[in-house]
């Protein structure tokens, strides 16, 4: 293995270990982190102590390193349902994009240890902003389904997209609160009682055709 694809899986590893020690420990949301000394995570992750400080030189670097990818992930799963030419678009790639973020938390530490650090900041607004950046693509997709007359009479798209966000918080709340209980299955269940309210009748999605 060429030295900088090794050095690209030494990392990963040690961000994975990390993030399934913050797993394991079940660090509330916002809380003070519950990463373990660092010696554990480097045997963990399979590592020296050497190449551990030749990747991070601190706990907070090894941290940071968690939220980043986090957002990464997240990020790359807004952008590609967001991008143009795709062939759901609207409410349905909404949802899409709900589900996958949602199945993304159930199944990858790293997702859930960086929503779990970086939950304050999550939920901050900048100054002088009305919206949360990483909000802008389901307001964009809501944009869309406005545009396509999918959207009840009244319901305009920044509203229902903060009115979701607050769906999608109590969701991950409930989720984190209860380790075993599935973000995915929560929430479809959250979809199946919000849809009606968000589409009009004529022309809302067929829930049949999801994928």
């Amino acid at each position: 293995m060429p030295m900088q694809n090794r050095a690209k899986s030494t990392r990963k590893r040690l961000i994975t270990a990390a993030a399934e020690a913050l797993d394991a420990a079940g660090d509330p949301l916002g809380g003070v982190d519950a990463l373990p000394g660092m010696e554990l995570i480097s045997r963990t992750a399979g590592v020296s102590k050497g190449a551990l400080y030749y990747h991070f030189r601190s706990k907070e670097e090894l941290l940071d390193a968690v939220r980043a990818e986090a957002r990464e992930s997240i990020g790359s799963l807004a952008a590609a349902h967001s991008a143009t030419g795709r062939p759901q678009t609207g409410l349905r790639a909404v949802r899409e994009l709900a589900d996958a973020v949602a199945q993304r938390l159930d199944n990858d530490p790293v997702c859930r240890a960086g929503l779990r650090l970086s939950w304050p900041d999550l939920l901050r607004l900048p100054p002088g902003e009305t919206t949360l950046e990483w909000m802008e693509s389901v307001e964009a997709l809501l944009a869309v389904a406005a545009e396509r007359g999918e959207l009840h009479q009244g319901v305009r798209p920044r509203e229902a997209a903060s009115a979701l966000l607050v769906l999608a918080v109590g969701g991950m709340a409930l989720c984190e609160s209860n380790p075993g209980r599935s973000r995915a299955r929560t929430a479809s269940q959250l979809w199946d009682l919000v849809l009606p309210l968000l589409t009009d009748p004529v022309r809302a999605p067929d829930p049949e055709q999801r994928p």
